[in-house]
């Protein structure tokens, strides 16, 4: 009897509807791209982050070497 039950088992997974079994692949998928957006943007945010932080430490210093310059013309070392 488990022997058949078994077998049931195995024919109704047979069985199933193709076309759900694509539905329930896409959805799966949607999601996955939704969350690959998701890291894509924070990704692409962090970048941008970094970038903008790398500009306004350069322009520090550059603004720092025209003062020393103006400085050393009124204070030679």
């Amino acid at each position: 009897m488990a022997t058949h039950f078994r077998r049931k088992i195995k024919t109704w997974e047979n069985l199933r509807d193709p076309f759900l079994l694509r539905i329930n692949k896409s959805a799966t998928g949607t999601v996955r791209r939704a969350e690959l957006g998701n890291f894509i943007d924070s990704f692409k945010a962090y970048i941008l982050r970094n970038l903008s932080e790398q500009i306004d430490t350069l322009k520090i210093k550059n603004k720092q070497k025209l003062e020393n310059v103006a400085l050393s013309i009124f204070c030679p070392m």
